[in-house]
Formats: C-alpha cells, structure tokens, sequence
C-alpha cells in the first residue's frame, strides 16, 4: 500500500496455529506495519534507526491486546519503500527474496526442516529472532514474501530466479498475470 509521496509498504502476517486468536494477531501485525510505515512517512521514526523500529513495532503490535499476547501470536514478513531506501523485516519464520539495484539479499529462516517452534510475535519476541535490513534503492526494487514453510518449498537455486519471473510478469497484463497466478 502506498502512504504518501515517497512510502510503500507490504507486509504478510500469518497467525501461529495454536494460538487461539492467530487470525486477530496477524490482522493486528500487518496493521501494525501500516502505522510504523505512517509513522515513517511523517517523519516521527527514522528508517534507518533498526533497534527503535524493532521495539516500535513490538510495542504497536502488543498495545493491540490488553495481555496474553501468546494467544495472538504471528510471524511477521515486510517490507517498507521510503525516500529510495527499503527496509527489510522478518519475524519468525517465512521467507522474503528482495532485489535492490540488481543485488539480491534472501532472508529465510536457516532450519532445513520444519519445527515444532516458531518465533513469533507475542509475549517474547528475541532480537535475535526478528531479522531487520536497510537497502539503498536507487534505481529498482523488487521483491516477493511467502509465510509459513512454503519459503522451505522453494530450492533455494531457484529463489532468485522466481523474483525475477515475477517481476516480468508484473509487468504484463492484468489478464496475464491472473491467469498466471490461478494456475499456480
């Protein structure tokens, strides 16, 4: 979504399945993308101060639910475009292939194989669980998330080839690209 002149934002939350309130924690996550990109925007919080965006972004995502915030817990893939710099962020697990001026960086999750464990956002969220980046964008960014272990789907060969697919095929046809993505 863009919010004002110079701010992008995209962000994809997908609720922990044994929280009972997942779905309500990851409306709540996204929505708090939206607020740190607005706050970003205006001005109010600089992109490139990552620890205070990280504690932002916990603190918004917590001031949504009084207490038992585990029960709302949600992994957190986005990404915010302001004035040719992008940000990066990814808590839990999930998967986000980015290209900025021709560089690609993948922020993935390092376990092979599945976990019985997620880091998420909820009642502790652990610095060393919530990957943020900072990108200069001069003069092209692209990218493409995907939650859960789908990310572990994708070989890791192809990641980089699949960003750029899909940024050929945004730039085709609206009926192209949906006839695309209906047959995926």
């Amino acid at each position: 979504d863009r919010i004002g002149k110079n701010t992008f934002y995209l962000a994809l939350a997908d609720g922990v399945s044994s929280a009972p309130y997942a779905a309500e924690g990851a409306e709540a996550a996204v929505q708090t993308i939206k607020i740190v990109s607005e706050d970003i925007a205006a001005g109010k919080m600089a992109v490139d101060n990552l620890k205070d965006l990280q504690t932002m972004i916990v603190r918004t995502w917590k001031r949504r639910f009084s207490t038992r915030w585990n029960e709302y817990a949600a992994t957190l893939n986005f990404v915010i475009f302001h004035n040719n710099r992008v940000l990066v962020g990814r808590i839990g697990d999930g998967l986000i292939v980015s290209e900025t001026d021709g560089a690609c960086c993948v922020s993935a999750t390092d376990e092979e194989f599945y976990s019985t464990e997620t880091a998420a956002l909820g009642e502790v969220v652990s610095r060393k669980d919530f990957e943020i980046c900072l990108y200069p964008a001069e003069e092209a960014f692209c990218a493409y998330m995907v939650s859960d272990g789908i990310g572990k789907e994708i070989a890791e060969s192809s990641r980089k080839e699949l960003n750029r697919y899909l940024l050929q095929l945004s730039q085709t046809s609206e009926k192209q690209m949906e006839q695309e993505v209906v047959s995926w």
